[in-house]
């Protein structure tokens, strides 16, 4: 038993490969035991007294299969992560829980897209439910670069050589925050925007987005997002106006980020570790395996299997 602490030990902070290399013995083997200590020693789930929750999709190997990731957005603990991103993936998180744990919980943030939300409203009926920034700022970048490609397009049809190669290749210009592009970047940026009005305007809206998203009291996001929507939906660009609408039947779902102060700090220093965790296991073929090595990643330094150090 001795010998299998030691590898989980090493798991945690090597490769699996240069681990099983440090002990003279194969990966699967090196994996295996690293699963048996993981599933031994480390501590369950408390699911009690939860008050807010994150929820969000993990493309996984190169096949992009998907899991569903449920953590506690206030300590950052990984409780479930399910194969699939579909609406049973979710439901079998709270198909966990009493109704008395249900009842503690104030609120969900998700993502306004996908199963997930129908998902919380039919398990959860007293539950509000906030949508994150950061799938709202990716669902409008989504919008902003096919208004691009379109320009691109439509230049192209034009015959506008000089017009098509000045917009192709700004996708991440447009995108990207103005004060991280190098001095080329924004000049480059600056040219086309001065050049194609349409983009112009998407672009002032990507940072009047950004700006709504990061207010930190209700009335002000509440406010702020109006005069967006608003804003958007006087631009004249139908796929704008289109998102402005979608965003204000949901308005106070957005604002929930704020008043219940769920940060996306959680989630993407979360995201970071699943990043790692799976370059550095070269994909997880074994979900299982996967939810013991991100949930021991998650917790906090005393509880990671702690009888590694006895």
């Amino acid at each position: 038993m001795r010998l299998l602490r030691y590898a989980a030990l090493l798991a945690r902070d090597l490769p699996n490969t240069k681990a099983a290399a440090l002990l003279g013995v194969g990966d699967t083997r090196l994996r295996n035991w690293d699963k048996a200590v993981l599933a031994k020693h480390l501590p369950k789930p408390n699911l009690d007294n939860i008050r807010f929750l994150m929820v969000d999709e993990k493309a996984i190997g190169k096949g992009h299969d998907y899991v569903t990731v449920v953590l506690n957005a206030e300590t950052g603990e990984l409780l479930h992560c399910h194969e699939g991103r579909k609406k049973e993936s979710l439901k079998a998180f709270f198909d966990k829980l009493s109704n008395e744990q249900k009842a503690c919980i104030k609120a969900v943030c998700v993502d306004r897209l996908g199963a997930y939300v129908r998902c919380i409203e039919e398990k959860l009926p007293d539950t509000e439910i906030a949508f994150d920034k950061f799938h709202l700022v990716q669902n409008f970048n989504t919008v902003v670069d096919k208004i691009r490609r379109n320009e691109w397009n439509n230049a192209r049809v034009d015959k506008d050589d000089r017009k098509a190669k000045l917009i192709k290749g700004q996708r991440y210009n447009l995108l990207r925050r103005p004060e991280n592009n190098t001095d080329k970047q924004q000049a480059r940026l600056d040219e086309l925007l001065a050049m194609n009005e349409t983009l112009n305007k998407v672009y002032v809206l990507v940072e009047d987005f950004r700006d709504v998203l990061s207010q930190k009291y209700v009335g002000n996001a509440k406010n702020y997002l109006q005069m967006w929507i608003d804003t958007a939906m006087s631009s004249g660009i139908n796929s704008v106006v289109k998102f402005a609408k979608s965003l204000e039947k949901v308005s106070a779902k957005i604002v929930n980020a704020v008043r219940f102060h769920l940060s996306n700090g959680r989630m993407e220093g979360f995201n970071n570790l699943f990043a790692r965790l799976i370059h550095r296991g070269c994909g997880y073929s074994d979900n299982d395996y996967l939810y013991l090595k991100l949930r021991q990643a998650s917790l906090p330094e005393e509880l990671k299997v702690p009888a590694l150090q006895k």
